[in-house]
């Protein structure tokens, strides 16, 4: 059952007021705003959602170890396009929902998109590897997805409140191990920057142009990530 709640859109507003854009050399300038030109605007869902600024937010790293135990953060996917979100593999109402519509955006972007989901779980107590295995291809995930899992609501907490999630346990009748949470999703840019934030709705034809509008350019690399 998901906490529906405002304060990820109010969050980011004072962040983009907070946050200068980053300085680059001229030369980088320069590319940056031909590409522009040559690539479509970025877009939010029509309610719940936000298009934050290039170069504001840089996404909250973390350390936390993912189905195979092996290190997962923001920061080691660096150069690749990501979507964050934050789901449990028991859920039976928002989670299921979510990530159909993500592998609809790996099914509208194709074999070639050099996409990764990281989902970071509001349930690290009920989520294993076999479980998120399971759900990742009841759902009919094929891109390369990590799953952090392992550790103590303690440990998540940190990475909860950096991304404005809440996950409260809530046990009901038809699922004892229930978790209200929030609904989130973060398109982060190869530089490791929040571009779109979609709150609670996950449209993907609406994701998967945001992706293409993010991906290098066949031949081009963002200076900035290098």
């Amino acid at each position: 059952m998901p906490v529906r709640t405002n304060r990820w859109i109010s969050r980011h507003r004072k962040w983009a007021a907070a946050v200068g854009i980053v300085a680059v050399a001229a030369a980088s300038l320069l590319a940056t705003e031909v590409l522009a030109n040559r690539r479509p605007a970025l877009e939010a869902a029509s309610v719940m959602s936000e298009v934050i600024p290039a170069g504001s937010t840089p996404a909250p790293d973390f350390n936390l170890r993912d189905q195979n135990n092996r290190p997962m953060s923001i920061h080691a996917e660096r150069g690749k396009v990501v979507l964050l979100t934050f789901l449990y593999s028991q859920c039976h109402d928002l989670c299921p929902i979510e990530a159909d519509e993500l592998a609809r955006v790996q099914s509208d972007l194709g074999p070639r998109s050099e996409l990764v989901f990281l989902v970071v779980s509001v349930a690290p107590e009920v989520d294993t590897s076999a479980t998120v295995r399971t759900f990742a291809r009841d759902h009919h995930w094929t891109v390369e997805w990590h799953w952090a899992l392992a550790g103590s609501r303690q440990q998540f907490m940190p990475v909860w409140n950096a991304y404005g999630v809440d996950a409260v346990p809530r046990p009901t009748t038809d699922n004892p191990t229930n978790v209200a949470h929030s609904g989130a999703l973060y398109l982060i840019d190869a530089a490791g920057y929040e571009r779109v934030g979609f709150a609670l709705n996950f449209p993907s034809d609406v994701i998967a142009r945001d992706i293409r509008a993010l991906e290098p350019v066949q031949g081009w690399r963002w200076p900035w990530s290098r």
